[in-house]
């Protein structure tokens, strides 16, 4: 394994996962972004990708693997959210005809920020592990190089 590289790489994925909570964060406070900027599957942000592709040269590591666990939960528990604010029901064909979406209703949005503080919370925990791999990856860096 190239370790540069998979720094590289895992700083880059600790990066894209980052984004992708401030973008659930965002739709959950009910800013306009769009859906497909938090993919509802894991294996279809841009962590999920890079954990399943260039990550499993890390497998060896021990935090890689109980990132999964963590990643998976946090996507179910986004899954959760995002079904709570747009499974609903569709609004009236006069309020279609004016262009209006159905908007998740106060009990609704009060439900998607109390489980986004979890989702959050999970996040961090990921990014504990990851700043443990980076860690683990710097100080093999360092003995390489000496």
């Amino acid at each position: 394994m190239d370790t540069q590289k998979a720094l590289l790489l895992l700083r880059d994925a600790r990066q894209a996962h980052r984004q992708w909570v401030v973008h659930a964060r965002a739709l959950v406070q009910g800013l306009p972004i769009k859906k497909e900027s938090v993919p509802l599957e894991p294996t279809h942000c841009d962590f999920g990708r890079w954990y399943y592709s260039y990550g499993q040269d890390l497998l060896s590591l021990p935090e890689f693997s109980s990132i999964e666990v963590l990643h998976d939960e946090l996507h179910l528990l986004y899954m959760q959210i995002h079904s709570g604010l747009f499974q609903q029901e569709k609004p009236s064909l006069m309020a279609r005809m004016l262009g209006q979406k159905a908007q998740p209703d106060l009990q609704q949005r009060k439900k998607a920020l109390q489980d986004y503080k979890q989702l959050d919370m999970i996040s961090r925990m990921i990014i504990s592990k990851i700043d443990k791999l980076i860690a683990q990856l710097e100080s093999m860096t360092k003995i390489q190089n000496t």
